[in-house]
């Protein structure tokens, strides 16, 4: 028994001894290979991408291939392990990428169109290519099945009403030219072209949406011939005057079809459809039947409009239109900057207002300023309120509706009537602005509504950056029209506004014009912005609509 114990110890030695030197698998000495990673899929728009390169990064190993005339593409990476990312770069148009989560190896599949960039882009919150260029831990731990899951959900949820994806899963399902997820990539770029916009604005706006797949869904609405801004869908139409005429009317909704030109109230379904009917010489602008005679909207690039309505007295009122957005709470998070014009009571005189707000991520507001000119802003003492949801639209503040837009690139402004006095405020976060170039031409309509609340006829102007002063934060501008010169202080009084003194220019014609002092507030990349009066001799409120 001694002897056979002996034995036994000396042959779990050398057992242990083979596998310490990798001798365990193999009894004649040859390496066992170590395991094989293959991806396989295909690459389309809609059409195979032929004869193109493909390239893959994962957690361990990396490959390349070039995809045959269907689209099609296998690479197999020895020792790679999951995740990966993937590239094709195809002979006209943008690379695309896709992504495999998972860990291990073995045989995945793993298409690669513009169903999956989108994914991509979400999972990045940023551009799919830097995704791919430093495939790092970091960008490795993005690919988590829950969260690519999560990221396929949201694509679903911003494509819904314009691509059905609903039940598909674009990385992984089979793709072959014309079986149904082919059939989808082909809505996908029918409807890029509805909408007049690219893929690559549409993954931008994926990148910047977080949490919310509205600007998605609005930059993907079908939009009219002559003006990519005007879109079809749901718009919030903001009438500060109907406050205590006709309360349905201060915040109500309307439906649009951009490709038919039709706008349906939909406070009312008997009312007829009203046909709005674009200006010729002007794209963006266009004339829609109000109850008093012809109204003029200006529709800025973001979808943002201005509508100028003729009162029964003929005199213009104006309404702001809002692309209807549902937004989380969290995204109104931030220090803001308000502009508006406001009454004390219904019915007493408008007057220009200024003030911050700052919101946490539950839209509590924890602080609050009243500003005026350039003086210092006097902080109010609390309590201020909170942004609550409100079932119909829109969030609730105090006595006030307010309505959130965020644009395609993820930038968010907020518009509020008070529905006591009528009064009427914008806002967008502060944020530094930059100064402009020499030579930038801007095209714009302009018009300002005085103290009591009728709006001047609006005018189509240019200008252009004649001198900027990095040192003291400074532009100048001239106006094309009549050569009148003025300037403007960037980031003064706060940061995110703009201020022009007073003054006088010399024109063209050899004569002289005067300015008014003013605070501007670009609404960040809307196209739109507002300015208000400083002086106390004077009260207006003025907009200016960037024309395409």
């Amino acid at each position: 028994m001694g002897t056979q114990f002996k034995r036994s110890v000396l042959s779990a030695a050398v057992a242990l001894m083979l596998a310490a030197c990798g001798g365990g698998g193999s009894t004649d000495g040859t390496p066992v290979a170590p395991n094989a990673l293959t991806l396989s899929g295909t690459a389309a728009t809609g059409a195979a991408i032929a004869n193109a390169p493909v390239a893959a990064k994962c957690a361990t190993g990396s490959g390349t291939a070039t995809t045959a005339a269907n689209g099609s593409y296998t690479i197999a990476i020895t020792g790679g392990s999951l995740p990966c990312v993937i590239e094709v770069r195809p002979t006209s148009g943008g690379a695309l990428r896709s992504v495999i989560d998972g860990s291990g190896s073995g045989s995945v599949s793993v298409n690669i169109t513009p169903l999956t960039e989108l994914i991509a882009a979400h999972l990045a919150g940023g551009a799919p290519a830097d995704l791919f260029t430093t495939f790092d831990a970091a960008a490795q731990a993005k690919l988590g099945t829950p969260a690519v899951n999560a990221a396929i959900a949201a694509i679903v949820a911003a494509l819904q009403g314009v691509v059905d994806i609903a039940g598909m899963n674009p990385i992984k399902d089979t793709l072959v030219i014309g079986n149904p997820l082919d059939q989808k990539l082909d809505a996908l770029q029918a409807a890029l072209a509805a909408a007049q916009t690219t893929l690559a604005e549409v993954v931008a706006a994926v990148a910047t949406s977080g949490a919310s797949t509205a600007p998605v869904s609005t930059l993907l609405k079908p939009a009219a011939a002559s003006c990519a801004g005007f879109r079809s869908g749901k718009y919030r139409v903001l009438n500060p005057h109907e406050v205590g005429h006709d309360a349905a009317y201060v915040a109500h909704l309307i439906t649009v079809d951009a490709a038919t030109l039709k706008v349906t109230d939909d406070l009312d379904a008997t009312r007829t459809q009203q046909t709005i009917t674009p200006d010729a010489a002007s794209p963006c602008k266009f004339t829609i039947p109000g109850d008093f005679g012809l109204a003029t909207v200006l529709v800025s690039r973001s979808g943002l409009s201005v509508v100028l309505s003729p009162a029964s007295t003929g005199q213009l009122r104006t309404s702001i239109v809002v692309p209807e957005q549902s937004l989380p709470v969290s995204d109104l998070a931030g220090t803001w900057n308000v502009l508006g014009y406001g009454h004390q009571t219904l019915g007493s005189a408008l007057a220009p207002l200024a003030a911050t707000l700052t919101v946490d991520s539950t839209g509590n507001v924890t602080a609050r300023s009243e500003c005026a000119g350039l003086s210092a802003c006097t902080a109010l003492a609390p309590p201020f309120g909170s942004f609550v949801a409100n079932p119909a639209g829109g969030f609730n503040l105090g006595a006030g509706r307010v309505f959130a837009f965020k644009t395609a690139t993820g930038k968010v402004s907020l518009y509020l009537v008070d529905t006591e006095t009528g009064s009427m405020a914008v806002a967008t976060r502060q944020a530094a602005l930059a100064l402009p170039v020499v030579g930038d031409v801007t095209n714009f309509w302009d018009f300002s509504a005085g103290s009591n609340g009728v709006a001047s006829t609006p005018i189509a102007t240019t200008v252009t950056v004649k001198t900027v002063d990095a040192a003291a934060a400074r532009f100048t501008r001239q106006r094309a029209s009549d050569g009148r010169i003025d300037g403007f202080a960037i980031n003064t009084p706060r940061a995110g506004l703009r201020y022009r003194a007073a003054g006088t220019s010399a024109t063209t014609s050899g004569g002289s014009v005067g300015f008014s002092e003013i605070v501007v507030m670009p609404l960040a990349d809307t196209g739109i912005s507002v300015y208000t009066s400083v002086a106390a001799t004077q009260s207006f409120f003025g907009v200016s609509v960037g024309k395409p």
